[in-house]
């Protein structure tokens, strides 16, 4: 039977037919016994739409399972019928549960105690001079934040500038890099913006 809309062919063999309906009658999932009864229905002559209407199908699904048959037989579609019969994944709602939820606690705790230590040590990112046990402190709340520690190196060559154990030249020359490498970072550049006093160099 050809599809008025298409113009598709929907014939099949009357064995074809008869194999169908024995799949149809062995089926005892409606879902799937509604899939075959699409197939049997267009090769028996009825229209597209009055089979969206019986079995509640769109149009568009009603062919879809009869492209199917044809290309696979009974075969593709009692695989499409299993496979569209297992149940979906859900993800649970609220909370998380369970290990996950020990994992998200237990970083939620390390980001927390990260945010209360850099805090606590901020002054060791502009200290003029580090103990040892402070250059040990400052290294583990900075462990993974390399820009962190890019502040702090611009920091000791800052004050290594200004120690004066140079010559005027070299100096203004340590002056004008480390200017360069500060201004590649907005926030860093408008701390550190008396670099950039005029009267630095006579400093």
């Amino acid at each position: 039977m050809s599809d008025k809309d298409g113009m598709k062919d929907y014939t099949l063999s009357k064995e074809a037919i008869v194999e169908l309906e024995a799949l149809h009658r062995s089926l005892r999932d409606k879902r799937q016994a509604d899939r075959v009864k699409a197939v049997i229905a267009l090769a028996k002559g009825w229209l597209v739409i009055q089979i969206a209407e019986i079995l509640l199908f769109d149009e568009k699904t009603s062919r879809n399972y009869f492209e199917r048959y044809q290309q696979g037989g009974i075969r593709r579609l009692h695989r499409l019928a299993e496979n569209s019969n297992r149940p979906r994944y859900v993800a649970p709602k609220g909370r998380p549960s369970g290990q996950k939820a020990t994992r998200i606690a237990a970083k939620n705790k390390r980001v927390q105690q990260k945010i209360t230590d850099l805090f606590e040590y901020r002054y060791l990112f502009v200290k003029r001079s580090l103990t040892p046990r402070e250059q040990k402190i400052l290294r583990r709340i900075t462990r993974g934040m390399g820009h962190l520690r890019a502040l702090r190196q611009i920091m000791d060559e800052i004050y290594r500038l200004f120690d004066r154990h140079c010559r005027m030249d070299t100096a203004l020359k340590k002056l004008a890099r480390l200017r360069r490498k500060i201004g590649r970072f907005a926030a860093l550049a408008d701390t550190l913006k008396k670099l950039w006093s005029p009267n630095l160099e006579k400093a």
